[in-house]
């Protein structure tokens, strides 16, 4: 039962975010799983960034770890009123490594060091401004994945007053070892340099569930959900009336409302139902990429 229900909330996730039930080629009658047409481009990203991990019932401080990753997946621009306005789309498979080494700024004193793997998939979309051979795209991304962390604890000897706590220890061991699913929400900016090259700068927040709770998940992830579906409708207003405007009002309003759900998370991992507090993480991330 546990399986089944798991199996039905990873395609409640998927179902938005890769039109997994999207149309079949006439063609050939596969399904497309990624929605790609004639337009669509394979691409590699290539991304640095620094991390700061943070837990709510944790009394011990986190080392900030450095984070390296690499997306594969299909990019896709389309002109929107005009020339002059972009809207660009991707889907992707993504793998990360998240280790306290990859950060160049030694930290010291005594912490938790986080170390571990993640892959999953996501979806970035957003519209922006073409000028000649070069374009800037205010962009929203969210993707599901799995990690899996190694957290080391400093020597319980050398913890002094509340910074090592029995609650601390197990809160840790949630994730300590074991694959833990997770949600992420990225705002950039894509600076595109011709065809071939872009460069990106983002904020990325994330967080990782120590549990599943199927209903509240479901619930929690429907309402977050929904309320980005009727943004989407007030940004295509935007857009047909102001195109303009349209890149910069998508760009705030859906990033915004998805960090107004990560900050409501941090507390409640399944918002607005009682749930525990989950292990969260933000990245400030630089990334290159390069679409054939």
């Amino acid at each position: 039962m546990k399986i089944l229900k798991f199996t039905f909330i990873i395609v409640l996730l998927l179902a938005p975010q890769f039109n997994i039930f999207a149309q079949k080629d006439s063609s050939n009658e596969s399904i497309n799983i990624f929605n790609l047409d004639e337009n669509s481009k394979p691409f590699i990203e290539l991304n640095y960034g620094i991390s700061t991990v943070r837990h709510k019932n944790v009394s011990a401080e986190f080392k900030n770890p450095g984070l390296t990753g690499i997306k594969i997946g299909y990019t896709k621009i389309n002109k929107q009123k005009g020339n002059d306005i972009l809207e660009e789309n991707e889907s992707y498979i993504f793998a990360s490594y998240l280790a306290s080494d990859l950060n160049f700024n030694t930290e010291s004193g005594i912490k938790v060091n986080p170390d571990g793997w993640n892959f999953g998939l996501g979806n970035r979309d957003g519209f922006g401004y073409k000028l000649n051979n070069f374009a800037i795209i205010p962009y929203m991304q969210s993707s599901i994945y799995w990690s899996n962390l190694k957290v080391s604890l400093p020597d319980v000897r050398t913890f002094n007053g509340d910074f090592y706590t029995r609650q601390t220890r197990d809160e840790l061991n949630y994730y300590n070892g074991s694959f833990r699913f997770g949600t992420r929400s990225e705002a950039g900016i894509d600076l595109k340099f011709g065809q071939l090259i872009s460069i990106s700068g983002a904020y990325e927040t994330a967080v990782i569930f120590p549990r599943h709770l199927f209903w509240k998940q479901a619930g929690s992830y429907f309402l977050e959900s929904f309320s980005l579906v009727v943004a989407d409708y007030f940004v295509e207003e935007v857009m047909n009336s102001s195109p303009a405007a349209g890149p910069i009002v998508n760009f705030f309003l859906k990033n915004g409302l998805s960090y107004a759900f990560y900050q409501l998370k941090r507390d409640k991992m399944n918002w607005p139902f009682a749930s525990a507090a989950p292990l969260t993480y933000e990245t400030f991330k630089i990334g290159l990429k390069f679409t054939f």
